[in-house]
């Protein structure tokens, strides 16, 4: 994370691998974006792995055991909150099922788990002090979080009632909406569409930033994970790629168009 603002509420502020495949990952990671893995330094805490880029922590790993209930490989999303039991509360009287009541983790904040009413399931976090802003711009930090869902109206009265967001709604270059907090966009939802296969779920997406898109799908291929959608131009966004990790997770990459 930077050491530089302490980060705003009601905006992501983490990102964590679950996978059951952890010496698998890590050097696929560590090799696509240069990361280098840290275990925790907490000894009585679960074994979690920080992944460092210099100074900066991007993001963080643990495994599971396959087969363990609830758990399949993903990529979490966490947004920051002032106060994770009013999150809570409110996430459940409009559409919300809480999945993991708030938690303490590590004497470091609480945390919850929360399935929004088209099924994806987004984390919340409460930190016991100010934290810094994640690192983000550079390769390999994520730049951009998206809500694929097939439920677009009640998830946007959803978020917004949840985090005070603001929805702006698009058509151009496709239907998009991208959710505002204050001055910052927070992130972006789109609806899923006949693209998608029926037995995809509901799910939100970190993209990590790259310098080049193909390059960084042809390494992924090299280290055994997939490509799931190939490099390709959005308009006036910039160009992306959805990557499968050797454990099964799915993220995507993107390089921004030039202002």
């Amino acid at each position: 994370m930077s050491s530089q603002q302490a980060i705003q509420t009601g905006v992501f502020c983490w990102a964590e691998l679950a996978t059951p495949n952890l010496d698998a990952v890590q050097p696929f990671y560590a090799q696509l974006f240069h990361w280098n893995p840290t275990p925790s330094p907490d000894p009585n805490g679960d074994p979690y792995t920080f992944c460092q880029s210099g100074e900066d922590t991007i993001a963080g790993m643990y495994a599971f055991q396959p087969g363990e209930a609830g758990q399949y490989p993903r990529w979490d999303s966490y947004i920051a909150v002032a106060d994770a039991q009013h999150a809570v509360n409110v996430a459940r009287v409009t559409g919300g099922t809480i999945l993991t009541e708030p938690t303490e983790v590590m004497n470091m904040g609480t945390m919850a788990a929360i399935q929004d009413p088209g099924g994806a399931v987004i984390r919340v976090w409460q930190p016991h002090k100010p934290e810094p802003i994640p690192a983000a711009g550079a390769p390999g930090t994520i730049v951009w979080n998206e809500l694929a869902t097939r439920n677009t109206q009640a998830c946007t009265e959803f978020y917004t009632e949840v985090f005070g967001w603001k929805a702006e709604y698009t058509e151009d270059p496709m239907p998009y909406t991208v959710f505002w907090k204050d001055d910052v966009r927070a992130a972006g939802m789109m609806e899923m569409g006949d693209n998608f296969p029926k037995e995809v779920p509901a799910h939100w997406m970190p993209y990590f930033a790259a310098d080049d898109v193909d390059h960084l799908q042809t390494l992924a291929k090299s280290l055994d994970g997939e490509i799931v959608v190939p490099a390709q131009d959005v308009p006036t966004v910039g160009r992306f790629a959805v990557l499968q990790d050797p454990g099964g997770a799915t993220f995507s990459v993107i390089k921004f168009s030039e202002a």
